[in-house]
């Protein structure tokens, strides 16, 4: 939240990382990449592939630029309590339903699964993003403290340098030798990174002009997907190069994209409340698709063009289940509220 109303480009980066993260899904478990890197068709799936791998460092990028002046106190750290609560109905969901399809799974086993993160595929998100939601405030206090803007680009150079940088050394990896001289112990430390990114832009507000930015972050899609074809040589997909959210390709896509829409003004009130609408529950969209998934492809065969439809119906579904589990949630904080009233126990 802005002061004064919702930040509409906010709430567009938002809806666009959702449907990036099903783009990316998609993708993967229709197994479109299965073919050989060659022609049109096939250098326009990859660019797409590697375009909506900007995703997560997005919702990470957004993360930093809502929370960039969160202090440790109760009132944040109850914040993450929705977060959870979300979590654990979504994952009970689909816990019944792994239930329910393999007569195997045993109700201690899809308990277990819930609190360990495995009854969603997609849950590793919510268990990165508790550990990062922890840190914030610490993360605020220790960026405010350099001070001087020189400080704190020092700090987004080394951080992009131990987590983002390493992923250069895959361009030169053959099917027999993978290369490491740049240290990548670090890599997995990215989500500190984009957030940091995402504090940065929040206090220094960086300006770019809307078409270059989308023509840098389509270029940053493109470059690695004549790579991938140059190593392909024609043949199979190649599935190493600059591959993965801690990558300089998703880290220049999303920050073009990030650059492009995060200060645009948006008039619209049906757009921005369209907007809202799907921001508000991106979350719950992102951990609702995985079971929506599992719901749809049995069905896909019905369907023409197989991914878009594929990425709309899941979309949509999940769109629809996010709501329904936020009336849900509406009607049972009433019912808790007239049970319990304020003053009650005064």
């Amino acid at each position: 939240m802005e002061k004064g109303g919702r930040n509409a480009g906010i709430d567009l980066i938002k809806v666009l990382a959702v449907l990036f993260v099903i783009s990316i899904h998609t993708i993967g478990n229709l197994h479109v990449l299965a073919m050989d890197m060659q022609g049109v068709r096939a250098f326009v799936i990859v660019v797409f592939r590697y375009f909506v791998m900007s995703s997560v460092p997005l919702f990470l990028m957004i993360t930093g630029y809502l929370q960039a002046h969160k202090t440790p106190c109760k009132r944040y750290f109850m914040g993450l309590v929705p977060v959870v609560l979300s979590y654990l109905f979504i994952a009970a969901c689909g816990a019944a339903y792994n239930m329910h399809m393999d007569a195997s799974i045993t109700w201690d086993v899809a308990l277990v699964s819930i609190f360990d993160f495995t009854a969603n595929n997609y849950a590793w998100y919510v268990e990165m993003f508790i550990g990062l939601y922890l840190l914030i405030p610490f993360l605020n206090g220790g960026y405010m403290y350099l001070g001087e803007r020189k400080k704190k680009l020092w700090l987004l150079a080394i951080l992009v340098f131990i987590t983002i940088a390493p992923s250069i050394m895959s361009i030169f990896r053959t099917p027999e030798r993978a290369f490491e001289i740049i240290p990548n112990y670090w890599i997995e430390f990215y989500p500190v990174c984009y957030y940091m990114i995402g504090v940065y832009i929040r206090e220094y507000r960086p300006r770019m002009n809307l078409f270059a930015s989308l023509g840098c972050a389509l270029a940053s899609a493109v470059v690695p997907t004549i790579l991938v074809f140059i190593a392909s040589d024609g043949g199979a997909y190649v599935d190493w190069i600059l591959n993965g959210f801690y990558s300089v390709s998703s880290m220049l896509t999303a920050l073009f994209v990030f650059l492009a829409f995060y200060d645009k003004e948006i008039k619209s009130r049906p757009v921005c409340f369209t907007l809202k609408a799907v921001a508000v529950s991106s979350l719950d969209i992102y951990l609702f698709s995985n079971l929506v998934e599992k719901l749809v492809y049995p069905y896909l065969g019905m369907f023409p063009l197989k991914l878009p439809a594929t990425i709309v119906i899941v979309f949509v579904l999940s769109l629809v289940a996010a709501k329904g589990k936020q009336f849900l949630f509406y009607l049972v904080k009433r019912a808790f509220g007239a049970l319990c009233p304020k003053g009650a126990s005064q």
